[in-house]
């Protein structure tokens, strides 16, 4: 009988995540009509999250025109070169352009940045150096206030 019952709560669990993401398309129908990748098929993955995968950089934009919100962007590097992630929140759902082209005008570098020493509950964690990637767009000056893309490489450090 306990196994019975533990069927039946996995089908209304997986009813449940296909409730979801009926609303969620519905809701949304008109911009997903709107975006061209979603001819080559959308991928969800676990129960709340959208995945366009390796878009050009005007599919991106057009995405995030689309659902708006708020995104945010984070460098990765693949096979093809650096990407940027960009995800959001829209409905309960997470969206995400995996690997999508950075804007044409800027470019991703990766430079080196100083850790300051930290103070922590019964250890001290000393000063050291991380290699982070940040994008830089015209307009950014020296690319101080550019948005840092990927955190720590080196082994140990804590990414903030």
């Amino acid at each position: 009988m306990k196994r019975l019952v533990g069927h039946v709560q996995s089908a209304r669990s997986d009813i449940e995540v296909a409730r979801k993401r009926i609303a969620f398309l519905w809701k949304h129908r008109r911009a997903l009509r709107s975006i061209e990748t979603c001819d080559r098929g959308i991928i969800f993955y676990a129960s709340n999250r959208l995945d366009f995968d390796d878009l050009p950089h005007k599919e991106v934009i057009k995405v995030v025109r689309e659902f708006g919100g708020k995104w945010k962007k984070t460098a990765v590097q693949t096979e093809q070169g650096p990407r940027v992630n960009y995800d959001a929140e829209i409905d309960g759902m997470k969206i995400r352009c995996c690997r999508g082209q950075a804007p044409p005008a800027c470019r991703i570098v990766e430079v080196e940045e100083l850790v300051p020493e930290q103070i922590v509950p019964a250890r001290v964690i000393p000063a050291s150096v991380r290699k982070v990637r940040k994008m830089i767009c015209p307009g950014d000056g020296d690319g101080a206030d550019s948005l840092t893309m990927a955190v720590a490489r080196q082994e140990g450090v804590v990414a903030q």
